[in-house]
């Protein structure tokens, strides 16, 4: 009745062929494989992970998705992937809040599991969320694979391009209406690359890191209504803006930029942000514990965090703009891109395709889950939602996340000139869906897309572990995995020999540049005198090796005497050196996971 074979316990199976099953159908039912035994008694049950199956039957598409704005703005179309949804309305609605919503059904193609509708003109700038039902996991209340359910969803567009407030609605708008684009938009010119050329090598740049708020959040020389903002960038003569100046003239070539898509941490609306009373704080005695207190009190909802818990991938996030409804922030994310580019830098943008914020049919954050639950995020065997990412673990295995990843990267190249890519957590993601989005970024031209892809670097975090270590889901974009790639990788190895320990570890453990067996701290048990000499003379190699390029070939002389290879480097097998080529490591000391400046594959933070 069906083909198996078993690994580690578990059996795969196939529907016979010639079955008449109605997979379609089946696809958006509640699914269950039983075993009896030979007297038909039921002795064992379990749901079904319809992932491959969804992918098999319509992973395929590569059709337009999203909101297309017709080009005299007589109206919209809308397409929403979603082919194991039983039914899907779209809502239309006039404004970014309140209001009842027009309704309308979109019908589904058979062929491709898209369901499609379109609108007339006087909806272009209004406002849409999609009503699915559809089967989900969670749907009886429990995130655990199990007590599924049938259950209806709100949600917006996973390839919303432009939002209201908090996510809540998606605009309905052209990107590249020239009403959204700042004067000089077309025509911008990207800073020249050091030495001339047209093309940036990654081991010419330079790049700093910063975050939006940040920026300017406190600072006086920025008009009030631009603090933190994305237009602050903009800003001629203000203290950030001339600091920027100055570091571009000093050599600096990049600004990479913590997360700026949709992210759910942070209330967009300022009349929903909590705030704290500065100059009280200041009063207080300095080694008072109210200002933590107070601080910790409006943490969830004040206007700041970090921003890696994305809900939209392709929007710029609306806490940033001066107006969180609508096109500003698609307007002022391009201003400060081009703003950045006046002052000589080029702008990389921190990505998390690793992870949401959310999963489940019904939390306000949650948008890839709804559309298509239990496909985006990437489940174990027992059904369970992995969550080594910190949060829902989305799975790049699957064709239609690693489409949705690609085509956000150059959505983000083309309608932003975004010229470069950090990935947080990069490890997670499958090696395949990192050299697609490599070689789509290296397609995009001037002549044809107004970017030269040519010059767009992708790096990131290539950890290997919980689910996706040794490449147990799919080969990931590991550190091991990229040699050879182009794609760079943050080398943990030199900033574990300079500064000692991991960040794992007791943070008083001694490295090369911290005084390990030439000035012992004493706080801790390193060892004899003899083995924290060992000990340094390893870590020294890692940075050998790292002043290499980090190169998994190039040979050196070690400790010992002997020729050998990075690979090699501190002890046989050690892979300190994995990189084929100097573009494919950021070397690093100061931190986890942030570095300063790239020369020729080194780092000086």
């Amino acid at each position: 009745m069906f083909n198996s074979h078993r690994d580690a316990g578990y059996a795969v199976m196939k529907i016979p062929d010639g079955s008449g099953a109605d997979v379609g159908w089946m696809l958006k039912c509640q699914l269950a494989v039983t075993a009896h035994d030979e007297a038909g008694r039921l002795r064992d049950a379990t749901s079904v992970q319809s992932h491959g199956a969804l992918d098999d039957a319509y992973g395929g598409y590569t059709g337009e998705l999203g909101c297309v704005v017709h080009s005299d703005n007589s109206g919209a179309d809308v397409a929403l992937w979603a082919p194991n949804a039983r039914r899907v309305t779209l809502l239309l609605h006039g404004g970014p809040r309140g209001g009842d919503a027009h309704r309308m059904e979109m019908s589904e193609s058979a062929d491709d599991g898209v369901w499609r509708a379109s609108c007339g003109g006087e909806w272009v700038g209004k406002y849409y969320q999609y009503e699915i039902e559809t089967y989900h996991p969670w749907g009886g209340g429990a995130p655990d694979g199990g007590l599924g359910g049938v259950v209806t969803s709100y949600v917006t567009d996973p390839y919303s391009r432009s939002l209201s407030a908090d996510g809540e609605r998606t605009h309905i708008c052209d990107v590249n209406a020239p009403e959204l684009k700042p004067t000089g938009w077309d025509s911008l010119k990207k800073p020249k690359p050091p030495g001339g050329g047209e093309v940036f090598e990654p081991t010419d740049m330079a790049i700093y890191e910063l975050h939006v708020r940040d920026f300017s959040a406190l600072d006086e020389s920025t008009p009030d209504a631009l603090r933190g903002k994305y237009a602050a960038f903009t800003c001629d003569g203000s203290v950030p803006v001339r600091h920027l100046e100055n570091l571009a003239k000093a050599g600096l070539t990049h600004v990479h930029l913590l997360p700026s898509y949709d992210f759910g941490s942070v209330p967009e609306r300022a009349e929903n942000q909590a705030t704290i009373d500065h100059g009280w704080l200041a009063s207080l005695p300095s080694n008072s514990d109210e200002q933590q207190a107070a601080v910790g009190a409006i943490a969830n909802d004040d206007a700041f965090n970090w921003g890696y818990d994305p809900v939209h991938y392709g929007v710029p996030e609306g806490s940033y703009a001066t107006d969180p409804d609508g096109s500003a922030r698609v307007v002022e994310f391009r201003s400060m891109v081009q703003g950045l580019n006046k002052i000589g830098l080029r702008t990389v943008c921190d990505v998390v395709y690793n992870h949401t914020l959310s999963a489940g049919p019904s939390d306000g954050k949650s948008v890839l889950d709804k559309c298509v639950p239990g496909y985006y995020h990437r489940r174990n065997m027992d059904g369970f939602y992995e969550n080594s990412t910190c949060c829902n673990n989305t799975a790049s295995e699957n064709s239609m996340m690693e489409r949705l990843i690609v085509d956000d990267l150059v959505h983000w190249a083309r309608d932003y000139k975004v010229d470069g890519f950090r990935f947080d957590l990069m490890g997670h993601i499958m090696l395949r869906t990192i050299i697609k989005a490599r070689d789509a970024l290296a397609s995009l031209t001037m002549e044809k897309d107004g970017v030269d892809g040519r010059s767009i670097y992708l790096y990131g975090e290539g950890w290997d572990y919980a689910e996706v270590e040794r490449n147990r889901v799919g080969v990931n974009a590991s550190q091991l995995n990229l040699a050879g790639t182009g794609v760079g990788s943050f080398n943990d190895r030199l900033r574990e020999g300079i500064m000692g320990g991991s960040p794992f570890g007791d943070p008083r453990t001694q490295g090369v540049l911290t005084g390990l067996f030439f000035a012992p701290n004493g706080f801790i048990e390193q060892g004899t005198a003899d083995n924290q000499r060992d000990r340094v003379m390893e870590d020294c190699e890692k940075v050998i090796a790292a002043m290499a390029g980090n190169l998994k070939e190039y040979r050196f002389i070690n400790r010992k005497g002997f020729s050998t290879p990075g690979k090699d480097a501190a002890w046989v097998g050690s892979n300190v050196g994995y990189a084929a080529e100097p573009r494919e490591t950021v070397n690093y000391v100061s931190g986890e996971f942030t570095f300063t400046f790239i020369r020729m594959g080194n780092s000086i933070d």
